[in-house]
């Protein structure tokens, strides 16, 4: 009519990342829409008409999208007030009201009407208040371990690095937990794949692999190599599975040099193995004795006694410990197995579900290899259980008892040339340098013993002034102490 008066204005705001909502959270998301805004208007007595025909000098005017729909004005906001304020759309309310299932996308129109009147938009929100738990686990197909939940943030995970240790051929399983409990998994969370085969090696080139370990210049001692370690100035360096130490130094970019020494012997050109020292080792000694005494370390063991004990000292070191694992029968086919720590298999079985008898697979039905990996021969017995007699293994276990080792790797070191043991005794006994007699004996399943006896062994060269200080050490319990290396080839053992 003639005596309406029309002024206003209006602007839509859409949102921008409608495609990045993952579909789990448009189905069960907890949606509220929030927007914070200062307006200010006058009243001049007159009437203001918006491009809606309506007369309120504010509009806050929510659209959504859901199951493919847009509902316009699913929410209207009105005022003709000035007012500060944060206004909220429980979206999930609107959708239960009108049984909708999916939350898609949604837009913000403001209308603003009347003279005088000003409106400053702070800030627009979508926020989900639908807590879910994720959480993930790794099986690996290789050995059939399968790795503990994780939780974590899948919007925070880039590559399957940022993941942690991987296993070379694996398969990753998700789980959600939304509040009330309920759970669902994702046995396939790796896409379409069946698994994924995960590898850290890097191709390595040789520049210069043209070496004289004879010679007794450094250059002709030195070999030359260009891989990619991310620029990393050290690296270790292992020689068929021995640590020759961390000796290849980068000499820029991605170029590294690796020098062997300057002389042939013990001390410059052999490689080691880790540490064979046990967290179970013992002695004879009475560790609360007041006359004799132990000391332990991460990297000794040591025994004190006063010679009013006439026992020799004999410190034992078990190398190996009892372990069982447990097969799910129904991976036979699809997961391979491997016994963590293998050192020595003792027994293959399963309980009858039946009478619960122990049921004993002989060795030839299965095969160990020295890595632990198990296999199974085409002529094992074990497929015909799987295909006929499957619902006799009680609750689907097969049981593997072994010998398992903290120290597998090392062990599983077949071109090993002998061993290096560290003998402590105390520095004082500069005058008295000579042991009488050191027995060091290793002992293998079958009950043989492999012995190195030294007699009258001379330690004097160790306690010279000119090298003393090369062995010398202080080890609190026992004080100050020579760590002097003894060498046993292999060939003396046998």
């Amino acid at each position: 009519t003639s005596d309406n008066i029309v002024l206003h204005q209006s602007f839509l705001v859409e949102f921008p990342d409608e495609s990045n909502i993952p579909q789990f959270e448009k189905e069960f998301g907890l949606w509220v829409i929030n927007t914070t805004y200062d307006f200010v208007t006058i009243n001049d007595g007159l009437t203001y008409y918006n491009k809606y025909g309506r007369t309120n000098k504010l509009e806050i005017i929510f659209n959504i999208k859901a199951d493919g729909s847009w509902y316009n004005e699913a929410y209207i906001y009105s005022t003709s007030t000035s007012e500060v304020q944060k206004l909220s759309f429980d979206v999930s309310q609107y959708m239960r009201n009108n049984a909708l299932d999916s939350f898609e996308d949604f837009e913000i129109e403001y209308v603003v009407s009347g003279h005088s009147t000003d409106l400053l938009v702070n800030e627009i929100t979508l926020e989900n208040n639908y807590q879910i738990l994720e959480f993930y686990r790794i099986i690996d197909l290789n050995s059939g371990q399968v790795s503990a939940w994780t939780k974590f943030d899948s919007s925070e995970i880039a590559t399957l690095n940022e993941l942690g240790s991987l296993s070379e051929k694996f398969t990753i399983e998700y789980k959600v937990i939304e509040p009330s409990g309920n759970e669902a998994i994702l046995s396939t969370y790796n896409g379409g794949f069946n698994y994924i085969q995960h590898s850290t090696e890097t191709q390595l080139t040789l520049t210069d692999n043209d070496i004289d370990l004879n010679s007794v210049i450094s250059t002709e001692r030195t070999i030359s190599f260009t891989a990619d370690f991310g620029g990393t100035a050290l690296l270790d360096v292992l020689i068929n599975g021995f640590l020759y130490g961390t000796q290849a130094v980068n000499v820029g970019g991605n170029d590294y040099e690796v020098s062997f020494g300057n002389t042939n012997d013990y001390y410059t050109l052999l490689g080691y193995s880790d540490s064979l020292m046990s967290a179970s080792i013992y002695s004879n000694i009475n560790p609360l004795s007041k006359i004799s005494w132990q000391i332990q370390d991460s990297n000794y063991f040591g025994a004190v006694k006063h010679v009013l004990v006439e026992n020799d000292i004999t410190i034992i070191n078990p190398l190996t410990y009892n372990a069982t694992v447990e097969m799910d029968f129904a991976n036979l086919y699809n997961r391979g197995l491997i016994l963590p720590k293998f050192a020595r298999i003792k027994e293959v079985y399963y309980y009858n579900t039946t009478n619960l008898n122990k049921t004993s697979i002989p060795f030839g039905g299965y095969v160990v290899n020295n890595t632990g990996h198990v296999s199974w021969p085409s002529e094992s017995k074990i497929h015909y259980y799987y295909t006929n007699r499957f619902d006799e293994v009680k609750d689907g276990i097969i049981y593997f008892d072994y010998y398992a080792s903290d120290f597998s790797s090392q062990l599983g070191l077949s071109n090993a040339d002998g061993f290096k043991i560290d003998f402590i005794m105390p520095s004082v006994y500069w005058d008295h340098t000579t042991i009488e007699k050191l027995i060091i004996s290793f002992n293998d399943f079958l009950g043989n013993a492999f012995t190195k006896t030294f007699w009258d062994l001379d330690l004097r060269e160790y306690f010279m002034d000119s090298v003393k200080s090369n062995y010398e050490q202080d080890i609190f319990g026992i004080g100050k102490v020579m760590v002097i290396p003894l060498y046993i080839p292999m060939k003396e053992l046998l």
